[in-house]
């Protein structure tokens, strides 16, 4: 499984249009580290829940 997901902290010099966190919506570094902190244990979280699901669960065929 391959999962991407991206924020991007500031825009110039993505090969895509972007907006950044900081340069186009006008966080501050400090709001910018809380968000990223909080979606990685968010998806941390989510990932430790998806393992136990797994775990749960036979095959059926």
């Amino acid at each position: 499984m391959l999962i991407h997901a991206g924020l991007n902290v500031e825009s110039l010099g993505t090969p895509v249009e972007t907006a950044g966190l900081m340069s186009d919506l006008g966080l501050e570094r400090p709001q910018v580290q809380a968000l990223a902190e909080q979606a990685m244990r968010a998806l941390a979280d989510e990932w430790k829940d998806i393992g136990l699901a797994c775990c749960k669960v036979r095959a059926v065929r």
